[in-house]
């Protein structure tokens, strides 16, 4: 069951008046047409909680070879099993039969949503963005956009990125830190109409923009590069300064060397970066050098006091963005993420945790277990039949996505799926940094849910 479910509003409004009591009173069958698996967004399979009945049974088709077919039990949760039909001729005759002449023969799709946007632009999206979607359009009330005017639309309302506004590249690093330091992922449609609009600008042509808008491996390899570099700059050798043994300066990425590390609409970030791992500090310089100074996350300096600090903060994190059991998935899936570097870093020093540490670290655990498992009471029954798109939420959505990415690619190269069974979070989190020195492979790295045996 989804418990609190609330009065379906915005874009679902017109799709969940079709459901009532009263409709399943009338007309017992409805068979409806759902291409762009709008019937499996949690918001609308929330509001079924609401307004189903024991007596509401539906027919949906989709042409991913999705759920075609349900009804409504008693919980009011529709229960849909899987076929390869991708519209409605398939259905049998006396079904398509019944419900036409009930009225109850119903389709619904982006394009009737949203008639203004190129529908298959709107497709690559988090059916979660939907909403941010809708109040601009209610918002600005634009007229019919083509493809390029969509992207435009989308790129300011939903990712909040204008290109029109980036003009230099402290205004480029920062929209870039925000969006990859909240791990969203930028559908290609609007990722290529990013890069071109940047490409006209002479500032950024020697910017390796085609993949550090796109990969967010790649942005925080661009980064890491060039943080010793300047450090080097900004530190003169001799004590406390720079290294004789300092790192190696060659860079993989193609770009500018010096970034604006300093300038604050970036050094907001950069805390925050080297507690989460996404950046790892630099031995090129003496700790002593920066301590005091907002560099002092990015030197390295005792191994031990380091991750006892890196915990410390990583918690403090935790703590001011803890979901609870009204968050969406993708914010427990954030919250998985940053606990296993949690859970490695505690147990990897636990021989020198002091007592306080290891009490909040237990406090937090605990909290975490509560919530959760509240949250997969109210939320855990409906990620099954969430979209594949933008990336997968369960296992059994993987199969289909690497086929679309790889339908996508348009070259013969091949992709793979390697299973390591049994390995936990934290213990993967550990791998990635005995492989740093290695460069012929790539981590884009997500997370999903796995199937809980009843």
């Amino acid at each position: 069951m989804i418990s609190g479910a609330q009065e379906p509003s915005g874009w679902r409004v017109p799709i969940l008046a079709q459901f009532s009591p009263e409709i399943a009173a009338a007309a017992r069958l409805t068979i409806v047409a759902d291409p762009d698996e709008l019937l499996t967004e949690p918001g609308v399979i929330g509001a079924y909680e609401i307004r189903a009945s024991r007596s509401f049974h539906s027919l949906i088709t989709s042409p991913f070879a999705t759920p075609t077919s349900g009804a409504f039990d008693k919980s009011g949760i529709p229960a849909r099993p899987r076929a390869s039909r991708t519209d409605l001729n398939g259905l049998p005759f006396d079904l398509l039969e019944q419900a036409e002449r009930d009225r109850r023969l119903l389709s619904f799709s982006l394009a009737d949503l949203f008639p203004s946007l190129a529908p298959h632009v709107l497709a690559e999206l988090d059916r979660a963005d939907l909403d941010a979607v809708h109040v601009a359009q209610e918002l600005y009330q634009q007229g019919d956009l083509g493809e390029n005017a969509s992207r435009d639309f989308l790129l300011r309302n939903v990712f909040r990125i204008d290109p029109a506004q980036i003009h230099n590249e402290v205004e480029l690093l920062r929209v870039l830190l925000r969006h990859h330091y909240a791990a969203r992922l930028l559908p290609a449609l609007l990722a290529d109409r990013l890069v071109r609009l940047l490409r006209v600008s002479p500032r950024f042509q020697d910017w390796p923009l085609e993949t550090i808008v796109t990969s967010r491996v790649k942005f925080f390899e661009f980064l890491q590069e060039r943080w010793p570099l300047f450090l080097a700059q900004r530190f003169p050798s001799g004590p406390g300064g720079l290294h004789e043994e300092s790192e190696a300066y060659d860079l993989h990425q193609p770009g500018p060397a010096d970034l604006p590390f300093d300038h604050e609409d970036v050094r907001v970030y950069m805390d925050n970066l080297f507690t989460d791992g996404l950046l790892t500090p630099t031995s090129c310089i003496s700790r002593s050098a920066v301590l005091d100074s907002w560099m002092a996350a990015g030197v390295a300096g005792a191994p031990t006091e380091d991750q006892t600090e890196r915990l410390r903060k990583l918690l403090q994190l935790h703590e001011a963005e803890e979901p609870d059991s009204s968050s969406d998935h993708h914010e427990w899936i954030r919250t998985a993420v940053r606990w296993a570097e949690i859970v490695a870093i505690r147990w990897a020093i636990s021989d020198v945790l002091e007592e306080s540490d290891v009490g909040r670290f237990e406090s937090v655990h605990d909290r975490i277990q509560e919530r959760f498992q509240s949250w997969l009471t109210s939320h855990y029954a409906s990620l099954h039949s969430l979209s594949f798109l933008p990336r997968p939420v369960m296992p059994h959505q993987v199969s289909r996505y690497l086929a679309r990415r790889a339908s996508s690619r348009g070259d013969d190269s091949k992709l793979a799926v390697l299973v390591i069974d049994g390995l936990a979070m934290d213990q993967w989190v550990v791998l990635p940094q005995q492989m740093k020195n290695g460069r012929s492979w790539v981590a884009d790295e997500s997370g999903l849910f796995a199937w809980i045996r009843s």
